[in-house]
């Protein structure tokens, strides 16, 4: 506890502030961070990752959580008709996959492979995907790569389709077949990217509007040859993206179903949060309503503060960028977002960096929060929920200590006016 001791308004001072004592009362702001933090991880509800504006595939194997693989489900748009002149002067070049990145996260010096396969069938335009949904594929791969990402070199990915592929649609124009996409999805109901079985490389996020097929081909003409392309681009409704934990270590392989829950005891201290995997942190204050026997004049400010542990990020598993927050119900699940105090705006936390110890920290402002608790009369309230915040999918994870925590603890900081003779 650190007390900071202030002097009493004197009358006509009124010009300096609200007077909080008479001029024989002492003034004191406290500083009290002893109070019990309980903190365990949680398995949230699947999460919707259908019409998502980013595809993700890889797949890598984190020390902490087992590994996370990626795999993408969608249909590809054929708006307009396609129609090519029956004729020998005609011919086929090639069908390529093309799409870029935009988003890693793993080792992208490491290779991975990237596989493309049939959909055995259209996806369902009334049905809610979700991260564990899968559709059924055709085993026979349409074209693969085995490649680094390297993002510094390059974000652009192109995979040569098989011809039979190719020379279906190709064929399929010729002959007047290919005008909508009805007669597009007769050839092709849609396609998966599938990963290496034994890649431990990275997790690749890929923009909706660069991913497309390209039919190349060309028409001899009696003095030149003619290059031309057939553009099918990405549906904007129909795909999802299936995001799974293979192999979590230890007690964290019990956490299953929505709602499931351990505590910080069982995991060694440590607490989880994952983006786009449903793994976030519990967090309840016990203790805090003892804060109403000591008598504090007014709270001023409350800070929960936490600490990546040491060792558990790198260069290739890096820290969320930002944080968020909602309350939590009995059941563990996500409630309405908590907002920084005294507004409408949701709490969105930022790390910052000590320049003297280099540690990282997260601190989000619960002053709101806390005196609600202070005023309440029960005993019961809504605990709250830690989780990783972006507008895109991603699978950016954090692993932090808890209060007992011996490596970079967490902490709940609560400033306090008292007032004494």
């Amino acid at each position: 506890m650190v007390v900071v001791g202030l002097s009493a308004c004197e009358k006509g001072d009124n010009d300096v502030g609200i007077k909080l004592a008479d001029k024989d009362q002492n003034v004191e702001i406290q500083v009290l961070d002893t109070f019990t933090v309980r903190a365990s991880t949680v398995f949230l509800d699947s999460i919707t990752t259908g019409g998502n504006s980013r595809l993700l595939a890889g797949r890598y194997t984190d020390p902490k959580l087992g590994t996370v693989q990626a795999t993408p489900y969608f249909e590809l748009s054929h708006t307009s008709s396609f129609k090519l002149e029956d004729n020998s002067k005609i011919e086929y070049d090639s069908l390529v996959f093309s799409t870029s990145y935009e988003y890693w996260y793993g080792d992208t010096t490491q290779y991975q492979t990237i596989s493309l396969h049939g959909l055995q069938s259209d996806l369902d335009k009334e049905r809610t995907y979700y991260n564990t949904s899968s559709v059924p594929v055709l085993s026979e791969s349409l074209g693969n790569k085995r490649f680094k990402a390297r993002p510094k070199l390059g974000k652009n990915l192109t995979i040569r389709m098989s011809d039979n592929l190719g020379l279906a649609l190709f064929n399929a124009a010729k002959s007047d077949k290919l005008q909508d996409q009805d007669d597009f999805q007769i050839i092709l109901h849609g396609l998966a990217l599938l990963n290496g079985a034994n890649d431990n490389a990275a997790v690749l996020g890929f923009k909706s509007d660069s991913t497309m097929l390209k039919l190349y081909y060309h028409t001899n003409n009696e003095q030149s040859v003619t290059e031309s392309i057939q553009t099918f681009t990405l549906s904007s409704t129909l795909k999802f993206n299936q995001i799974q934990a293979l192999n979590r270590p230890g007690k964290l392989a019990n956490l299953q179903k929505q709602g499931d829950i351990i505590s910080s005891t069982e995991t060694n201290e440590e607490l989880y949060l994952q983006q786009s995997l449903g793994f976030a942190t519990r967090i309840d204050f016990p203790s805090i309503q003892q804060l109403q026997n000591v008598g504090y004049a007014s709270l001023n400010q409350a800070i929960l503060t936490i600490k990546p542990v040491s060792g558990a990020n790198s260069s290739t598993l890096p820290l969320p960028s930002q944080l968020t927050m909602y309350y939590a119900s009995t059941k563990n699940k996500a409630l309405s977002p908590v907002y920084t105090s005294y507004s409408t705006t949701q709490q969105v936390v930022s790390y910052t960096t000590d320049y003297i110890t280099t540690d990282k920290s997260y601190s989000f402002e619960l002053h709101e929060y806390v005196n609600s608790i202070l005023k309440s009369t029960g005993s019961e309230w809504n605990g709250l929920l830690i989780m990783p915040y972006s507008t895109s999918l991603g699978v950016d994870r954090l692993v932090f200590g808890s209060q007992k925590s011996a490596n970079k603890a967490m902490k709940l900081t609560v400033f306090v006016t008292m007032v004494s003779k």
